[in-house]
């Protein structure tokens, strides 16, 4: 999985978690999942070349999510069960189901493994947010979270979601900003639809 592909789908695509198809001749592709991953390959072949080209993507979110499921089926152990995104106008909405019972406890206690001793099962977590990007680097802010339908502090939710990233570290830190990856410079977020500058 690259590196890149859940920090910038959560906030890109999510995104966590970012990227998108060429706006140029459309192309067949087996799945949203390969078209995701095709232009993640061409984005960071393009940002190797001088100098980069400017390129326009964009991706919606039934292939963002089509993504998403593929890669998380990939991991042999997560206590992630499910990972999609809902794109709004100028923001997005991360929805994390996990197992609380498939949570294996870190060396250093945690904020999730303070909910392992409230939370058994299957639970999941809404964050929405807005992904602003400004010369080469992006920062995402927290709108609002909900926990099983319950309302979180954002300053808990920044904790968790730190948590999660020193277990399954391709998660960001919500806290502070982050370098764009392949040199991207725009991420216009719509219902439906991401689109990327480069």
């Amino acid at each position: 999985m690259h590196k890149v592909a859940y920090p910038a789908l959560l906030v890109v695509l999510t995104c966590m978690s970012l990227v998108g198809a060429s706006l140029h001749p459309p192309q067949v592709y087996d799945s949203g999942g390969e078209k995701v991953r095709q232009v993640l390959e061409a984005l960071r072949t393009d940002s190797q070349a001088e100098p980069p080209p400017k390129k326009t993507y964009q991706l919606s979110q039934a292939q963002i999510n089509a993504y998403l499921l593929e890669e998380l089926s990939q991991q042999e152990e997560s206590f992630v069960l499910s990972f999609s995104v809902l794109l709004g106008d100028g923001n997005f909405t991360t929805m994390i189901e996990v197992d609380f019972d498939q949570l294996r406890p870190a060396e250093q206690t945690t904020p999730w493994d303070l909910l392992r001793i409230l939370f058994k099962g299957k639970q999941t977590l809404e964050v929405e947010g807005v992904l602003n990007v400004s010369q080469g680097r992006g920062n995402y802010h927290i709108q609002q979270a909900q926990f099983s339908g319950v309302k979180l502090p954002i300053s808990l939710v920044h904790d968790i979601l730190m948590s999660l990233g020193q277990i399954q570290p391709a998660l960001l830190d919500p806290t502070s900003s982050f370098p764009m990856p392949y040199g991207i410079e725009s991420v216009v977020i719509s219902p439906d639809q991401v689109v990327i500058e480069t």
